[in-house]
């Protein structure tokens, strides 16, 4: 069971202010939590693989292939533009 004390310091550490009325419950919060982690913790995984995730990925790869007309044409590109200054797009501004 973790102690109040616990709670107040893992509440400073993680620049939490708990109002006093809040620690008693996240003090039982904590305590199920880990009360939980301790039951996984006794499970048998032995012959059990580590996942990267909870279900199998395929990866659909592409051949690269270099195609004409792309952004080498720097002018023909440019000319698509409402605005631009030398040899660059002229975007408004964002924040």
């Amino acid at each position: 069971m973790i102690s109040r004390d616990d709670v107040i310091k893992l509440a400073a550490l993680a620049r939490l202010s708990l109002p006093e009325e809040e620690i008693e419950s996240c003090r039982r919060e904590l305590s199920q939590i880990i009360d939980y982690f301790n039951a996984i913790s006794e499970l048998d995984t032995e012959g059990v693989l580590p996942l990267m995730t909870p279900t199998e990925l395929e990866i659909h790869l592409r051949e690269d292939r270099v195609q004409s007309g792309g952004l080498e044409d720097r002018d023909m590109n440019l000319s698509h533009t409402l605005e631009r200054v030398g040899n660059l797009f002229k975007v408004p501004p964002f924040v």
